[in-house]
């Protein structure tokens, strides 16, 4: 579908139907800006980041995510997938790990339009919200993220979507 600039409305599937919905309503991917920080001794390494991020969710889920070698070495994919509008699933990735050095392409869709890409660094962190897609593929050996949920894994609020 293409958008014209003077379209307010779109038409767009939820549950199932077609609605007529103003355009600043549908889920997008946001980009938060925060303040990274990054701590150490001879005992470890803290990376993180800490700002106003606006959570729009009950978090129920934290996962830290390591990409081995081989997924680097490979181009193995992380994600590939759309949560259902309807599952109500947002997830927020955090990217660990130094600013101003490329770790992660991350390729998007949101509800509607076309596949997009950026380059993720160390501090970098990203809103998905229910219904848009996400994929990552890690440039460096052991780049790390943290995924934040409102919700717990469950395999039937997924869809795959080659973003890669």
């Amino acid at each position: 579908m293409t958008l014209r600039k003077n379209n307010k409305r779109i038409k767009y599937s939820h549950n199932k139907k077609m609605v007529l919905a103003p355009l600043d309503i549908l889920p997008h991917v946001s980009f938060l800006k925060c303040k990274e920080f990054e701590s150490f001794d001879s005992r470890r390494i803290i990376s993180g980041v800490a700002g106003d991020f606006g959570f729009p969710m009950q978090l129920r889920q934290i996962k830290l995510i390591c990409f081995s070698n081989e997924a680097i070495k490979n181009k193995l994919i992380v994600g590939n997938h759309r949560h259902f509008g309807e599952s109500g699933q947002w997830e927020m990735i955090i990217v660990l790990g130094k600013r101003k050095s490329p770790l992660f392409r991350f390729r998007y869709r949101n509800y509607i339009g076309k596949t997009h890409e950026k380059v993720l660094m160390g501090g970098d962190v990203v809103l998905v919200p229910p219904g848009c897609s996400l994929a990552l593929l890690g440039i460096r050996p052991g780049v790390q993220i943290i995924e934040i949920s409102n919700q717990e894994y469950k395999k039937k609020n997924y869809i795959d979507d080659k973003l890669f």
